[in-house]
């Protein structure tokens, strides 16, 4: 849609375009969260299986330290989420 056709949209008309493109936004940032929780995740299991292997006891406390990290992470971007999914059963938005 141009600028031209935008300018030529009814009140009516604008505030329904707005309320899709807002639908759309929430859409795309909720798949950018679930995409960055499963990276996480991955990461996750990936460090896990990593300290296993690891030899000697300094390089286990460098893995043991990252992984301690991305579970923060996990749980951060978990409450996040459920933050969000709950005020948007409530109904309220600009949830941060």
């Amino acid at each position: 849609m141009t600028q031209l056709e935008i300018k030529n949209l009814t009140t009516g008309e604008i505030l329904a375009l707005k309320e899709r493109v807002d639908s759309e936004l929430k859409f795309r940032e909720g798949v950018g969260e679930d995409i960055k929780l499963h990276q996480a995740q991955e990461l996750k299991k990936t460090l896990e299986k990593e300290l296993t292997q690891q030899e000697t006891m300094g390089d286990r406390v460098i893995v043991r330290s990252e992984l301690n990290e991305v579970k923060k992470d996990i749980e951060k971007l978990e409450k996040e989420g459920t933050i969000k999914n709950l005020m948007n059963v409530l109904g309220k938005e600009n949830v941060k």
